[in-house]
Formats: C-alpha cells, structure tokens, sequence
C-alpha cells in the first residue's frame, strides 16, 4: 500500500490500526501537520508490527524551505520516524530523503517505495 502527502497519512493509520490486507507499506511526505496528529498517537503506543514493513519518504525543501506548512510535515516526519525507533514493534523501517518538492515529489517517492520494498527474486 502506497501513498503520498494526506494518502500517506491514511497509508500509515492503516498500518497502525492493524490492516492485515498488506505486508508492505510507503508513505511519501505523510500529511503530519500536527503534533496532535492521529499517527503521532498511535506511534507511541505498544504494537505488534512483526513482519510488516513501511518505507517513509520526505523531501528535503519540506524540511527546510520557506512556506510554514512544508516545514510542519518535516517535523511531523521526524517525530514520527523518532517514535517508531524507540520502539520495539518489529517493525521493518527505511526511510529516504528526496531533493524533491512537495508538488514534485510523488513519482520518486512511489519509485523509492517500489525499488525498496518490491525486489525482483533472485
């Protein structure tokens, strides 16, 4: 399951509530707009995610750059990166930072996702 900016969001409450209809999840530039955000709650609690994984993308403009809400998703996308790590939810975590914007960024997230959790067998 894939998706990016308020898809992300959904891609990761999916995860975190449960959804047992995928095993690999991607989550570009996760609308996390908020520290009261819905997704920053349930990092934090005990879970059970042995066997699933989630590769999470952001770009490096959002983190940084000069509009208020891009630089809020950065922050969003750090606490929530930092909450899954102090965990032991089993979580498998990769996450990439892309040179993209916020408006330019679906296309090479999705191909980050897809080259890093869809590998060809061997």
């Amino acid at each position: 399951m894939f998706g990016y900016s308020y898809g992300g969001l959904f891609t990761l409450y999916a995860l975190l509530t449960g959804c047992s209809l995928f095993t690999a999840y991607g989550a570009g530039s996760p609308g996390i707009g908020s520290s009261e955000s819905l997704a920053l709650t349930l990092a934090d609690k005990p879970l059970d995610l042995n066997g699933k994984r989630l590769h999470l993308t952001i770009n490096g403009p959002e983190m940084t750059g000069e509009l208020p809400i891009y630089r809020q998703l950065g922050r969003g996308f750090t606490l929530f990166v930092e909450s899954l790590r102090s965990g032991d939810s089993g979580l498998a975590l990769t996450t990439q930072v892309l040179g993209e914007t916020h408006v330019t960024g679906l296309q090479p997230s999705f191909l980050s996702f897809m080259r890093t959790c869809w590998t060809s067998p061997a």
